[in-house]
Order: structure tokens, then C-alpha cells, then sequence
């Protein structure tokens, strides 16, 4: 189970999403809020990693963009994460024109409270016992205390909240993605050791040598280059070159040849980054791509989306994709559940289209069709009549 609430942050008013293991598409007009949802959790994760305020000023621009502009002054803005028995909470607070790094925290574990902040305190109660916690959430100094100390020296309660940490990924429980094309192909990607994607998609050749070189990891490489041949059935695998500290691949198609990934189609080079995102997931955690339909021909889309539902269900990935397409929301006609609309009027968002409509009526209809046709995610436009 996996559940994110979300009141008066950025454009997004009032959120309730229950998101299915597997993957979830999530449509809606421009300009109401799926980006900025699709990436809350990065939010969080990035607030975890520095400080709110830090991942505010990225995320948001600052305080400015971080409240909801249309929240009342007594309405609270509240983020709240449930991962399976555990539930982290807190309550950010604009001060002086900008975000709290101290905000009102709490994790609960099977609905008992296990870490507990007061907005501006400088210290948490972490199992009975004081916790400094300083400019950090104190989920973060959480984790930094029981590096310090090793788990042998915490009690059974601070074990507990440990325990249910490494058990609910909340420190790599999501990763999204901004690619930067032109950087990656004319630079290639810096020797290492990596073995995940960075979100600009910039150690993507690194990774997937690393990939092809381990045992352990090899079937993450293997995924990639059969999902980029079903969808691209020309294409048979990649040569790795290093010059320096840069890596970078030459593209072998069938028939003996070759190609600089300079020469790859946009469609060819996005659809690689895409696969190698939801292959650096870890079992458990979420990736969120936005617009994964962009440069590719409507069959390639279908061919992706088949191969990353298989990967997704062996992982048990959470992959949220927001979208536009049609294509896109037509691979969702049996599955209406997971087709998620940020629907204008709607008191709490996002709603399920198989609440929307009746689901024996909805498979009568391709859904795209109906998205194109504005009957369901449109944007609500003045009556010229009025």
C-alpha cells in the first residue's frame, strides 16, 4: 500500500492518492497539478536529503510557490506519506517569507507514534528519547543518529523506527527524471562506478556498462536491450567506448551495422533513458516519468509500456507516468482503475476514471477517445453564452 496526501502545496489544493502497485497513468488539463504531484515525492526526498527549504527553492521557486496560492490564512498545509503499516506526516509553515525547516513531524508505526516534532523545535522525541535534530526533518536525523550509533546501541523502540526505514525505502523511495539530450549525446557520461540513473539521465552509458559487466545486475542491462529491440526491432545491442573519463556506445543494428548514438533518433535515445530509469529502481520504490510519449511512434509507446509493465510487476515498482497522449491511455482500457484524472471541480484529486463512468460503459470506448474528446479531464472553459 502506498498512499500520498497532499493539502496547500503549490498548485495542488487538496490530494488523496491510493496508488496501486504496478503501473498508474495520471491525465489531466495543463496547469492543474500533475507535474507538480507527480514529483511530491521527489519533494520529500529531497527535503530528506538537505532540508525543506532547500527542496522548496528547488521544486517551487521558494516560499512564493511553495503554499497553495488559493489556501485560506487558517489552513494548514500538510504532506503526508503511507507506506504499508508505517505513516510519516508533516506540516510545512511559511515563516518571514519562507518554508520552516522545522516543520510539525511525526511517524507512526501500525498507529502508534514513534517520532514526534513540534513545529520549530530544534529537537524530536525518537522512542522516549530526545533526538537533536537541528535544520533537518527529523526523519533525516533519525537515520543519521542510528548511522552513528549502529543499531545495537538504540532501543527496541528506536529499533522499531529503523527497522521500518529500511523496510519502506522512504530514503530512495522515488526517483523522476529531466533529461538533457543534447548535454548527454555530445558529452557522453563520466566513467564511474554508478548503478543507478542520475535524474538528468547524464551517466546513462556508464550505468548500463556497469550493468553488463555484473552477474548480479546484468538482467537490468538485458531488460533494456529487449524492450529497445521490441520497440526498435532493427536495433541488437550496444558497444561501450571509453576516451578519458567520458563513456559513451556505438548502436549495432541488424545487418552488420553501426552507428554513433549521435545518429540514434530523439525517439530512440528518450525510449533508452526511459527503460534504464524504471531499471534502476529498486524492488518496492516508485519512478515517475512525465511525458513518456514524447518522439515516439504511437507503436513503440505500446511496446514500452508492455515491456515496463512486466519489469514493474517482477520489481513490484510503483511507475507513475503523466501524460497527454491518447496512445498512451488507450494501453489503459482493462485497467480504468489506474487511469488517475486530475478532473476540474473535483473536491479531492485525483480521481480514478473508473469513477467517473460506469466501467461496463467505459470499455465500450477507447479512452484516449474520450480524453481527446474532453469528456473527462478538459479544461473548464467560460460559457460564451454568458
Amino acid at each position: 500500500m502506498l498512499e500520498l496526501t497532499v493539502e496547500n502545496i503549490g498548485a495542488l489544493k487538496n490530494v488523496r492518492w491510493a496508488i496501486p502497485e504496478g503501473v498508474s497513468v495520471l491525465v489531466g488539463p495543463n496547469g492543474s497539478g500533475k507535474s507538480t504531484l507527480l514529483r511530491m515525492l521527489a519533494v520529500l526526498r529531497a527535503a530528506l536529503a538537505q532540508t525543506l527549504p532547500v527542496a522548496a527553492d528547488h521544486y517551487f521557486g521558494g516560499a512564493r510557490g511553495f503554499r497553495h496560492v488559493g489556501a485560506a490564512e487558517t489552513e494548514q498545509s500538510r504532506i503526508e506519506l503511507q507506506v504499508g503499516d508505517a505513516q510519516w506526516w508533516l506540516r510545512p509553515t511559511v515563516q518571514d517569507a519562507s518554508v520552516s525547516a522545522q516543520p510539525e513531524e511525526e511517524v507512526r508505526l501500525s498507529g502508534k507514534t514513534v517520532l514526534r516534532r513540534e513545529a520549530g523545535a530544534a529537537q524530536a522525541t525518537f522512542g522516549g528519547a530526545p533526538l537533536v535534530c537541528g535544520g533537518k526533518l527529523a526523519l533525516a536525523a533519525t537515520v543519521d543518529y542510528a548511522r552513528t550509533l549502529g543499531v545495537e546501541a538504540l532501543s527496541d523502540s528506536q529499533r522499531q523506527v529503523v527497522a521500518m526505514l529500511a523496510s519502506t525505502y522512504f530514503y530512495q523511495l522515488y526517483a523522476s527524471y529531466d533529461f538533457n539530450l543534447s548535454n548527454l549525446l555530445r558529452g557522453g557520461s563520466q566513467h564511474g562506478s554508478d548503478q543507478i540513473l542520475h535524474a538528468s539521465g547524464q551517466n546513462v552509458f556508464t550505468v548500463l556498462r556497469n550493468w553488463s559487466l555484473k552477474r548480479d545486475s546484468r538482467p537490468q542491462y538485458q531488460f533494456v536491450i529487449g524492450a529497445l529491440g521490441t520497440a526498435f526491432p532493427d536495433f541488437e545491442d550496444f558497444d561501450f567506448e571509453q576516451a578519458g573519463t567520458t563513456v559513451t556506445v556505438t548502436v549495432h543494428h541488424r545487418g552488420a551495422k553501426t552507428f554513433s548514438i549521435l545518429q540514434e533518433s530523439t525517439g530512440f535515445v528518450c525510449a533508452l533513458l526511459h527503460l534504464t530509469a524504471v531499471a534502476s529502481a529498486s524492488a518496492g520504490t516508485v519512478v515517475g516519468i512525465d511525458e513518456i510519449e514524447n518522439s515516439l511512434h504511437p507503436e513503440a509507446i505500446r511496446s514500452l509500456l508492455a515491456s515496463i509493465r512486466r519489469f514493474a510487476a517482477e520489481r513490484r515498482l510503483y511507475v507513475l507516468l503523466a501524460t497527454h497522449s491518447p496512445v498512451v491511455l488507450d494501453e489503459f482500457r482493462d485497467d480504468p482503475e489506474r487511469v488517475f484524472v486530475m478532473e476540474p471541480g473535483r473536491a479531492v484529486l485525483p480521481v480514478p476514471v473508473s469513477e467517473l463512468f460506469d466501467r461496463d460503459w467505459l470499455s465500450q470506448f477507447s479512452l484516449g477517445g474520450l480524453y481527446a474528446g474532453k469528456d473527462f479531464g478538459a479544461p473548464v472553459r467560460p460559457n460564451a453564452a454568458e
